[in-house]
């Protein structure tokens, strides 16, 4: 073991860092508020500093043992508000305010104030309250500078601990803030208006400081991070295995802010403004409205960020989105504005907004999720077109306003801005009335943002809900494809259609859906049977090409009808049918004739018109003015999508809504008579969109204003018509807005002496424009407890933040500029209430009904019983893969009406529960039992194995005559894994019930049959929580990266493991369909179970139950730059086989520090990343981690995950793939058949097509997901092009059993014949010409018959510079020879494989082209990785030991050394300075694997950690050091990919990270993974000057895929790369002239923007002849042999242009013979019309299929097309994918002899390990001088100096450290690479390496 521990150790040892962990921190704070009350401030500014006050107190939570709070304000002097133990809660602080708070005034003198602070507040005892848990903090409000000193005053409050946070308004001096804050809690806002924003962000300070410490204790080491380290480890314990840690080394001494903004202050905004504004005070009034509206948002680079641009003639960038960091810097720029003349070109300024103000280089953010708004501010109509320009800015994804002053065009602005128009568009009559409406119109820019990121994914959760109850519908499409509309327009319909379907359940018996286009003609897209699932269904849709033509909406009304009668024929009575008909013009013929035929068949109607649609004909076609909706522009249908699926969802998700609704109406004295009727008509509205009665929807009536008044009660009435009367009798009060007195007073309408009931969901809907004068918090959570859910609608008077303090809910507000607007809300709200009133989702059960018909129940009370089994089935997702319904009846004996898997319609389901049968006889409920044991076996249907949840609903009405049996009976089925629900009626026993359930909740008894009714709501509620949630994704990998930190107390620790234990319940694991990892962090990164793991459910939970937490401070930043490494393909990561990957990230705090980077890498990866926060957080915190606000949660405790509701929520949003876009291939096939006769079916007499040709089909329209975006569908689209266009045109579409069908039926016209003019009409089939979709011709030939070669050639490479990715041509000849290789193309690698009809994996060989083309035009990577690695293989057996060498020459001297420093024996110390993370550890038992029990003689995977007792010094040993490697690191450079990157990344910024297939060492030895590489270039007379060009762009392109080492003399780590041209003029062999021209060698350029320079001003042609031989064998003598460090990896790549001269093709021979046996790859590339196969196969490596490339043909090469080759190619390469030799060569090289390359880099060092590892040292003596104050890197050199004594002294001390027990076995993995070395530098000991 000695032995080995010397032979074996490298190490770097370091200081260790002292650690204090600071833990969780104190949570609550005794707070002072000194408020400036002087005249500096003034009385008309005193007011803003009370209503500050009063949100601070509302903010903070105040009792006993949480926060106190004081106040006092100051002038001259101090005068005393009230103490921290005056008040014991926020009301009476409150109160006080109101009416004991008062303006002082007198001159400010802050520091005398903090003086007497200090005694008043600070020096009396704090009544037994510890300071260290409840921190005293001063909160200093001054308005302009001190007349006195202030930094004593302040010192001496912070040394007696008090800590500071100064607020500056108007004229705050920032020394004087500064001087008086503890750190960084220095604030300055610019008005005392600002403080009422800030507010929010004040209660997050106050948190921050309250945890605050000035610190923590670090080792005297240069500190470069925090330090939040864990606990330090005792190891005298024995050490348990945990997951594998990376800790982070933080940035500062101190913990960061939170960086924090305003709220809903996310936003990049551009104001557009004409500067012809005619006059000095328009100009002055535009200014002051910019100014007014920003002055109140929070300007800074991660918040707000403000753009400005004008325009007239021309526009012009005056302040760019990056330009102004704050609203000063703003305000600046909008002083630029200058009165201009000229003519108003608004669309051109529209146009450059568009492409430069929302570009990301200047400074958009749209790419992180950031709401985009552009304001438009204008007078005047614009000379230019606006509307395709304004449209598609807004399809970039910016919410566009309109601020219209008098004269500006009204049609024009509706445009431009977003929809809905009316709510977009502001007018004005002049710009002084402009300015006055800069408050609203903040509000306005406030509430776009709140709704894009607040509350965006909260309300398509709920339009989803509303939907989930129209569980059966046949919709139609009818659209428009006229040639008024554009093909960006026409693509807005598909997308239309697509989000449409997405919103319901598609199958035979759910939800159908079909598609007719109309122009002039009709055509059927495809009829409503054909596509019975969502994903082919949107395949369709996409695949719709449009008609062009006129508008003829009349007849296609008629056209329609025949099919719709046709669809309804097919469904049973009662599924509704809606018809959706989108138009953008006037119909050409009359519409209201047809549309009522339509409607006289029960066919709901929804009219769309866009642009030119005329409104009194979508009326005609509607019916109803409710189901039509206009937008002006196609983008509206993003909006107008919502409202129609609101409409047809609202059907069956209202219907027999049962509720309890009060309103709770504002009758204050600012609402005035006009707003009060328009009020009274919006809830007259809402009550005609309920029914209403006593079994239905009940409604209440109060008003409020200081008082309240009741209007009625909600059993008062039972009809509309009497509500409609009462409401139009209310009359106004007209006093203050006392919303909280008005709230507690509502609380008892809900209650059964009021009119309540019991078990019916209730609602208050609430209407106010005004701010609450009294406290609303604790009243709106009362009703909140009492199950009451809030619907807060308020006017723009209305604060928004309190009415979201009231719902308690953001996504329950509803925030309107004016009274007018109610009237949009109306159906939005009505279907929230229909969207909660009842627990939908019912998705995924086995139910079993057990029901009594015994003789005491008669028939009505029978049909009471099945009326309710029947409403259970209505509400369930009825399938096989969903819920499950069986059915027994019994009296005197049981009988089994059907079992679980007899019916798998809900129809059926219910016509079985519906047939008559008798009733009579006694009740054996035991007996029935019993029996239903059959019900639950697999046999029939049972899913009880596969953890689907098994339910049993049993209703009796009397006492079971075999009541002895029942708990037996009962407790084996529960016992079983059944839950048992007892419903008892009438004389039922309620003992029984209980026996039966096992538990009273899980009972109900009701009085009589006819109240089973009031019980569907609790048994659908017990059904829908029983339900598991199910995952619509058919594979994914989902990582859970979890908040183990200090943030998280044990308790919420341990909900949150719970939460995840229940998630994984809805996930298929077992499959491995679904793989499912986690992780967790605090200070350090943690992976508890990977995706390779493979554990089942049950082992899955048991590791999360006993994880224990992390701990330490929330270092999200570092987790996300680790954890992409759990989805990497080594450790079962799919992302490659296109498999959805998903990291979903639980987190109590918003990031700390900046994770752009991270996050970028994990998009690029394809990695969707789904973020859940609990807690104080709000989403804008969060939107840089996801990008997006709809993958975005929040909660306000953790409480919450205890909640069913939340649990399935997060599996939908899980089981929702990211990948939106899909990639599109588009495939023409084609058949070449020349035997064909006229008449004659296509497929006749080829009966191997006919046979081969489906499964074929099948194969290329099923290739997995591109690899660029995880989770993106393939979606390859076929059209047939045959002989016969009348018969069978050729149209895209997916493919489909039924399309073959149709195939088989086809006749052609006579044959057809494989040229130029075939391959033409093939290409026109592609009618569209996108570089976003691939396009393939796929040709079945019976042979060219004698035509022309070349001239297909020729119109191949036409076809593909034109757009085509692959021409493949399948032989039907399976005999005949290749014809078709020297046109066709697209084959990869496999370019020589003859492909034939009769091949066995033919279908599987045009698929991987297929998915090859995929990634080329989709992802631009060359192709596809078809799976994921394999296991590693065993290690091979040890080889014989070599001869020993010859001895060397002397080496030359080195340079002086520093006698400063320690020169170990071949050790050079070099100052450590990382901020990186040490290497991920695992911790193992040292019983097990410690040295002494194994010897040193551990596997491949033992790595070790030696550590010492006190955890002071540690030594990490890899698995490394148990093989023979050498050390590779001699700039100390590790090699993850951050060390990648850094190879390539240079100052001047030209060098390129490649991520992808050729980017990390992974497990190859790190010095294997680098390459020297030469290009030799044909520059002869036979390449032309064009061509010449292009070789040189090529060789410029490839160097991007080298990682170019920074030091290419000294390095062995980095590529190097050399270029050469040949044949210089004149050149002959044997002459003195050389055969090549050296442009640099391996040494000469450092980076790759040198190379790309000197190839770009440099390399020119030669002009001469061809010597290839002569010039390949001058390569390898003059730049590889003798380089210094050559690499093992050598390369050349030799380019082409035809056949060598006569004299050279001996050479040639031999030549590249001995390079290939010398281990070098030659990689040839081949263009041109001359060329010999023969010498090209010899000259390149082999396989040939990876080392040469040959284009022919042409002269000209299609250079891009080669570049595709070159990655895989040096990622084989790197990864010795190839063998040089090959195996086959290397016979032939034994008899070869050849001088062998001097090599003086790498065969003198005797380094063992590929990395370099940290020891830390503390204060043992045994390394002397080694480890003092700094950390030191060692690298062990050769053998030959005169240090051999320090060496040995080394290895003898780390040896008695371990020997003596001091050192011990700490990890057992390999650490990772993400560790950054410091290169070795000359500066001294103590200085920084900088």
């Amino acid at each position: 073991m000695n032995l080995q521990l010397l032979v074996l150790v490298l190490i770097l040892w370091t200081e260790t860092l002292a650690y204090q962990s600071p833990g969780p921190g104190p949570e609550y704070a005794d707070v002072v508020f000194l408020v400036d009350s002087s005249d500096s401030l003034g009385s008309k500014s005193f007011p803003f500093v009370r209503t500050f006050l009063s949100k601070m107190i509302n903010s903070l939570p105040i009792e006993a043992n949480k926060y106190r709070v004081a106040l006092a304000q100051y002038s001259d002097s101090l005068h005393t508000e009230f103490q921290l133990g005056t008040f014991k809660s926020r009301n009476p602080m409150l109160n006080h305010l109101k009416k004991n708070f008062g303006f002082i005034g007198g001159s400010l003198k802050i520091g005398n104030a903090l003086q007497e602070a200090h005694r008043a507040y600070f020096s009396a005892p704090t009544n037994g309250r510890d300071k260290k848990q409840f921190p005293p903090i001063l909160v200093v409000l001054a308005s302009a500078e001190s007349e006195d000193d202030v930094e004593e005053a302040s010192k001496a409050l912070q040394e007696d601990g008090v800590k500071i946070i100064s607020v500056g308004v108007q004229k705050a001096s920032e020394e004087n803030l500064k001087a008086m804050a503890t750190s960084q809690f220095h604030f300055n806002l610019r008005t005392v208006r600002d403080l009422s924003v800030f507010a929010p962000n004040m209660t997050e300070i106050i948190k921050d400081v309250t945890k605050y410490r000035e610190g923590t204790i670090v080792a005297p080491i240069t500190p470069v991070a925090p330090i939040t380290p864990v606990a330090p480890i005792t190891p005298v314990a024995p050490i348990t295995a945990v997951a594998p840690t990376t800790s982070a080394a933080n940035a500062d001494k101190t913990v960061p802010l939170p960086i924090s903004c305003q709220k809903d202050s996310l936003a990049d905004i551009i104001f557009l403004v004409d500067e012809s504004v005619g006059t000095t005070q328009n100009l002055r009034n535009l200014k002051n409205f910019l100014e007014n509206v920003t002055s109140s948002v929070d300007v800074k680079d991660n918040c707000m960020r403000l753009g400005l641009m004008s325009y007239s003639d021309r526009a012009q960038t005056i302040s760019s989105l990056m330009s102004s960091t704050n609203q000063s810097e703003f305000h600046q720029q909008i002083q630029k504005l200058s009165l201009r003349t000229g003519g108003s070109n608004l669309g051109a300024a529209i146009e450059q907004m568009k492409k430069e103000g929302f570009s990301e280089s200047s400074g958009s953010r749209k790419a992180q999720g950031v709401p985009q708004i552009a304001v438009l501010v204008t007078h005047r109509p614009s000379d230019d077109a606006v509307r395709d320009v304004a449209m598609d800015l807004r399809l970039e994804g910016v919410t566009m306003f309109a601020m219209g002053i008098q004269g500006a065009n009204s049609t024009q602005l509706e445009d431009i801005v977003s929809y809905p128009a009316g709510q977009s568009i502001s007018t004005h009559s002049s710009y002084e009335h402009l300015e006055l409406y800069s408050e609203n119109f903040l509000k306005k820019i406030h509430n776009e943002i709140w709704a894009q990121v607040s509350t965006h994914a909260e309300h398509v959760e709920l339009d989803k809900t509303g939907c989930v109850d129209t569980k059966e519908a046949d919709i139609y499409f009818l659209i428009d494809g006229s040639g008024s509309i554009n093909k960006k327009q026409f693509e807005q319909i598909r997308i239309f259609m697509s989000s449409v379907i997405d919103m319901f359940p598609i199958g035979p018996d759910k939800v159908r859906v079909g598609v007719v286009q109309y122009s002039n003609m009709n055509q059927v897209e495809f009829p409503i049977s054909l596509y019975m699932d969502g994903s082919d269904l949107k395949k369709a849709v996409f695949n719709i090409k449009q008609l062009k033509g006129g508008t003829f909406t009349g007849k296609a009304l008629d056209f329609i009808l025949p099919i719709i009668k046709t669809g309804k024929s097919e469904r049973t009575d009662g599924v509704p049918c809606y018809l959706i008909v989108l138009t953008d013009g006037k119909s050409e013929d009359l519409v209201l004739e047809p549309a009522n035929r339509l409607r006289a068949e029960h066919v709901s109607i929804h009219a769309v018109g866009i642009g030119e649609a005329n409104k009194t004909q979508l009326q005609q076609i509607a019916g109803e003015a409710e189901r039509v909706n206009f937008g002006q522009n196609f983008d509206s249908l993003k909006s107008i999508k919502n409202e129609i699926v609101r409409s047809i969802c609202s059907d069956k998700g209202c219907e027999d809504m049962k509720v309890d609704i009060m309103f709770l109406v504002d009758s204050s004295g600012s609402i005035g008579p006009t707003n009060f009727e328009t009020m009274k008509t919006f809830m007259k509205s809402l009550v005609g969109k309920m029914q209403i009665g006593a079994h239905r929807t009940q409604v209440g009536l109060v008003q409020f204003s200081d008082y309240n008044k009741e209007e009625f009660q909600l059993n008062r009435h039972s009809t509309r018509e009497e509500i409609y009367a009462q409401i139009d009798g209310m009359a106004p009060i007209n006093r203050n807005t006392l919303t909280g007195s008005a709230l507690t007073f509502v609380n008892q309408y809900f209650d059964p002496a009021k009119g309540g009931r019991p078990q019916v969901k209730k609602f208050l809907i609430l209407l106010t424009d005004g701010k609450a004068q009294d406290e609303v918090g604790g009243p709106a959570r009362a009703l909140r407890n009492k199950g009451v859910t809030i619907f807060s609608v308020g006017v723009y008077g209305a604060n928004r933040a309190e009415l979201e303090e009231i719902s308690g809910d953001s996504s329950l507000v509803f925030h309107v500029e004016n009274f007018d607007h109610l009237k949009a809300i109306e159906s939005k709200l009505i279907f929230r209430v229909c969207a909660l009133h009842d627990c939908k989702r019912i998705e995924l059960l086995d139910i079993v009904f057990v029901l009594d018909h015994s003789g005491s129940i008669n028939p009505q009370q029978q049909e009471s019983m099945i009326n309710l089994t029947i409403h259970l089935v209505k509400k369930a997702d009825i399938g096989r893969d969903r819920v499950q319904f069986g059915a027994l009846k019994y009296s005197n004996n049981p009988e089994i009406l059907f079992y679980l898997n007899t019916h798998s319609s809900r129809s059926a389901i219910i016509d079985h529960l519906r047939r008559p049968r008798d009733t009579g006889g006694e009740t054996y409920t035991a007996k029935a039992l019993q029996h239903s044991n059959i019900l639950f076996t697999e046999e029939h249907g049972s899913r009880l194995k596969q953890d689907v949840r098994q339910l049993m609903i049993v209703i009796t009405d009397g006492v079971s005559h075999d009541r002895n049996k029942l708990n037996d009976t009962a407790r084996e089925l529960r016992d079983k894994g059944i839950t048992i629900f007892a419903v008892g009626v009438g004389a039922a026993n309620q003992d029984e019930l209980d026996t039966m359930a096992g538990k009273r909740e899980n009972t109900v008894h009701v009085d009589n049959f006819d109240k089973l009714g009031d019980i569907y709501q609790s048994l659908q509620e017990t059904l829908c929580n029983n339900s598991q949630e199910t995952c619509n994704l058919q594979e994914a990998d989902v990582i859970f990266l979890c908040d183990g930190s200090d943030m998280v107390s044990d308790s919420e620790f341990v909900t949150m493991t719970t939460f995840l234990s229940d998630l994984i319940d809805n996930f298929d694991i077992q499959s491995q369909r679904m793989k499912v990892g986690m992780a967790q962090y605090g200070s350090l990164y943690q992976e508890i179970i990977g995706l390779e793991s493979s554990p089942n459910k049950t082992q899955w939970k048991s590791q999360i139950q006993t994880m224990a937490k992390s701990k330490g401070f929330p270092r999200l930043d570092f987790a996300l730059l680790h954890v992409k490494h759990m989805f990497d393909p080594s450790v079962g990561g799919r992302r490659y086989a296109g498999v959805p990957q998903t990291l979903v990230i639980i987190t109590s705090a918003a990031p700390r520090y900046d994770v752009t980077d991270a996050v970028k890498v994990l998009k690029d990866l394809g990695i969707c990343v789904l973020a859940l926060g609990i807690g104080d957080i709000y989403k804008e915190q969060l939107l840089p981690i996801t990008g997006n606000s709809e993958k975005i949660i929040t909660f306000q405790d953790f409480n919450k995950l205890k909640n069913v509701d939340v649990k399935k929520r997060m599996v939908r949003e899980i089981c929702q793939s990211c990948g939106k876009a899909n990639c599109f291939v588009d495939v023409v096939v084609g058949f070449d058949i020349s035997t064909h006769r006229e008449g004659q079916p296509l497929l006749q007499d080829h009966p191997h097509l006919e046979s081969h040709l489906p499964r074929i089909l099948e194969a290329i329209t099923s290739i997995r997901g591109v690899s660029c975006g995880a989770g993106a569908e393939a979606q390859v689209n076929l059209a047939f092009k045959v002989n016969n266009d009348q018969e069978f045109p050729a149209k895209f579409q997916t493919y489909q059993k039924a399309l073959f069908d149709d195939l088989l039926q086809v006749t052609v016209r006579g044959p057809t014949h494989l040229n130029a003019q075939f391959l033409q009409s093939l290409w026109d089939v592609f009618e569209e010409r996108s570089a976003s979709r691939a396009q393939v011709m796929l040709i079945f030939s019976d042979g060219l018959q004698g035509e022309s070669v070349t001239t297909l050639e020729q119109q191949s490479d036409r076809l593909r510079e034109a757009g085509l990715d692959a021409l493949l041509v399948v032989s039907l000849d399976t005999l005949a020879p290749d014809e078709f290789s020297s046109f066709g193309f697209g084959q990869g690698f496999d370019y020589r494989t003859h492909l034939t009809i009769g091949m066995m994996d033919l279908g599987k060989k045009l698929s991987q082209y297929l998915g090859n083309v995929a990634e080329r035009a989709c992802c631009c990577t060359f192709c596809k990785c078809p799976g994921t690695p394999g296991p590693h293989g065993t290690r091979g057996l040890q080889a014989s030991k070599g001869f020993s060498g010859l001895k060397g020459s002397r080496g030359h001297r080195g340079e002086d050394g520093d006698p400063s420093r320690t020169q170990a024996h071949g050790m050079v110390p070099t100052t450590f300075r990382s901020p990186s993370p040490t290497p991920r550890l695992h911790e193992v038992s040292a019983s097990k694997n410690s040295l002494a029990g194994q010897g040193l003689s551990a596997g491949k995977d033992s790595s070790f950690l030696l550590e010492g007792h006190g955890g002071d010094r540690s030594v990490y040993i890899p698995n490394q050091m148990l093989e023979a490697h050498k050390l590779v690191n001699h700039y100390g450079t590790e090699l993850g990919s951050a060390a990648t990157a850094s190879l390539t990344s240079e100052p001047d910024g030209h060098g390129r990270k490649e991520v992808g297939l050729a980017d990390e060492p992974g497990d190859a030895s790190v010095q294997e993974y680098y390459m020297d590489v030469a290009f030799l270039i044909d520059a002869s007379q036979r390449v032309g000057h064009d061509e010449f060009k292009e070789v040189r762009d090529f060789i410029t392109s490839v160097l991007d895929y080298f990682h170019i080492t920074p030091a290419p003399l000294t390095s062995v780590l980095g590529d190097r790369v050399a270029v050469l041209t040949y044949s210089p003029p004149g050149y002959l062999p044997n002459a003195e002239e050389c055969p090549a021209y050296l442009e640099f060698d391996l040494l000469t350029y450092s980076t790759v923007h040198q190379m790309k320079h000197h190839l770009q001003e440099s390399l020119q042609q030669l002009n001469g002849d061809v010597f290839i031989g002569h010039a390949l064998q001058w390569t390898i003598d003059n730049v590889f042999v003798g380089t210094p460090n050559l690499r093992k990896n050598k390369v050349i790549f030799i380019v082409t242009a035809g056949e060598t001269n006569p004299l050279d093709k001996e050479v040639l021979k031999n030549a590249s013979l001995r390079a290939k046996c010398q281990g070098y790859s030659i990689f040839v590339f081949s263009f041109g019309p001359v060329h010999n196969d023969m010498e090209l196969e010899e000259l390149a490596s082999h396989p040939l299929d990876h080392h040469l490339v040959q284009l022919g043909r042409t002269h000209k090469p299609d250079l891009d097309y080669i570049i595709k080759f070159v990655k895989p190619f040096v990622y084989s390469v790197r990864r010795a994918i190839n063998k040089y030799p090959t195996r086959d060569l290397q016979a032939k090289c034994a008899n070869i002899t050849f001088a062998q390359p001097e090599d003086t880099g790498t065969d003198d060092s005797i380094f063992f390990i590929p990395e370099v590892y940290k020891i830390e040292a503390g204060d043992s003596e045994l390394f002397g001088d080694l480890g003092s104050q700094e950390q030191h890197l060692f690298l062990l050199g050769d053998n030959h100096g005169n240090h051999s004594g320090t060496t040995a002294d080394l290895i003898q001390k780390l040896y008695t450290l371990f020997s003596s027990g001091e050192l011990m076995v700490n990890d057992e993995e390999e650490p990772s690479s993400e560790e950054t070395v410091a290169p070795v530098n000359d500066k001294r000991d103590g200085e920084d390496a900088r």
